[in-house]
């Protein structure tokens, strides 16, 4: 399967979620709450964030939307799967690629972690991640306090890659 027609699917299931209007968050007690946008919100037990979670789905936008002009190909509509507001020693659960070295200094600070799909690009050194690849989908690291991005991890979006192509 090539990029291309894994873009096009992409695409396919994010216009079907948003036209489904699934809209369900779920608070650090677990009780769902509606939450405009149709993605789902987690905070950890015991986590008061400072931002709210269209704060955090508008700095993952406004990243993507900034990427979007060097992406590759037909442009992938970004789209907010997803937000977990987590202490960052915690964050690689959510985040694989997430070093232990990168939470060391401050593991209890709060951070988002924010799954996404769109033109997930990695140009520059963050000071979470370094410059990598890019792909449909990925995972964007915000920290509460001031809204910056601390990591961008770009990779395949859930059934995709080349464990699950034919």
């Amino acid at each position: 399967m090539d990029v291309l027609e894994d873009r096009r699917r992409l695409v396919a299931i994010a216009a079907l979620l948003i036209a489904s209007g699934i809209v369900v968050a779920v608070t650090g007690i677990g009780k769902p709450a509606p939450v405009p946008g149709g993605y789902s919100i987690t905070i950890a037990p015991g986590i008061s964030p400072t931002l709210t979670g269209p704060d955090v789905a508008a700095i993952a936008r406004g990243y993507l939307d900034a990427q979007a002009p060097q992406a590759e190909g037909p442009p992938i509509p970004p789209v907010v799967l997803a937000e977990w507001a987590t202490p960052a020693r915690d964050a690689a659960k959510r985040e694989p690629a997430v070093s232990s070295d990168a939470v060391a200094g401050q593991p209890d600070r709060v951070v988002w972690v924010v799954s996404v799909t769109g033109d997930v690009l990695n140009l520059t050194d963050l000071s979470w991640s370094r410059q990598s690849g890019a792909d449909a989908a990925g995972n964007i690291v915000i920290d509460d306090a001031s809204g910056t991005i601390l990591g961008v991890y770009p990779h395949d979006p859930p059934g995709f890659g080349p464990s699950t192509s034919p």
